[in-house]
């Protein structure tokens, strides 16, 4: 009897071991270069001036601080940060380099850490910052976004900015 009942012990165990199975292993290489090739859409379509483009990288709930704000920005108000960004600068390059990230979930989050390098030309006017309408600077930024996918794609639903660091101090190229 105690034979039967640990044989039926021991049958009931593996089955409910098996049906709760891990996900496999997600192809780390392949996250990567998707990870990698939503942050680029994003700060390619700003370099290009293609706001639409742009726009199409944001989930519909994103939010952010505002620019020296305390409210949240959503995408339907991110036009005027678009707007105030691009009516001072002429973006000619950017580099993006992945730093960090983490999956969480079933999978469909993402925690991604990455530097963003613009080089720009100010077009805007000369200003107390001593830049100068013409002058062409190129200063790395680093960033902390939240993404999700949705429907295969990753889109960017929040994140942070980080101006502080000392070596996002801009340097004049001309």
């Amino acid at each position: 009897m105690k034979k039967i009942l640990l044989i039926g012990i021991i049958t009931v165990l593996s089955f409910s071991c098996n049906s709760n199975k891990q996900k496999p292993e997600v192809d780390k290489k392949q996250i990567e270069k998707e990870l990698l090739t939503a942050i680029e859409d994003r700060f390619f379509s700003w370099r290009d001036n293609d706001f639409e483009a742009h726009m199409k990288t944001y989930h519909q709930n994103w939010k952010r601080w505002a620019m020296r704000e305390d409210n949240l920005l959503t995408k339907e108000e991110f036009s005027g940060l678009w707007d105030y960004m691009k009516k001072g600068e002429e973006s000619q390059e950017v580099e993006i380099k992945l730093v960090d990230y983490d999956i969480l979930g079933d999978g469909n989050v993402a925690f991604v850490h990455f530097t963003a390098t613009e080089t720009f030309k100010w077009i805007g006017p000369d200003n107390e910052r001593g830049w100068k309408t013409g002058d062409i600077y190129k200063g790395p930024l680093r960033w902390s976004d939240v993404l999700v996918k949705e429907n295969g794609t990753w889109l960017c639903i929040g994140g942070h900015r980080d101006f502080s660091q000392p070596a996002a101090k801009l340097v004049k190229l001309n």
